[in-house]
């Protein structure tokens, strides 16, 4: 795992595997290059953390977005295994 911290971010970029959706692209392909997370769009993002099965995102005002594998409700969503 690691973690990113940053002032202000207005675009993500996400690579490598992507096979539980971490990557938060919408799809579970290597990821051979950085691809913009669209999903962020709009948002200011002020931390990010991608580990193995899945990844966070907190913007500037609080929120927080999560995605990847997210089995037993770990990423905070209802009971569903993958979250794109």
């Amino acid at each position: 795992m690691f973690v990113v911290y940053v002032i202000v971010a207005t675009e993500v970029f996400s690579w490598g595997s992507g096979v539980n959706y971490q990557l938060g692209t919408g799809n579970a392909h290597i990821q051979k290059l950085p691809c913009k997370v669209d999903t962020l769009y709009g948002s200011y993002v002020k931390l990010v953390s991608a580990a193995k099965f899945h990844s966070v995102a907190v913007t500037d005002r609080g929120e927080v977005y999560s995605w990847g594998f997210g089995r037993g409700g770990r990423l905070g969503h209802p009971e569903f295994d993958i979250h794109r």
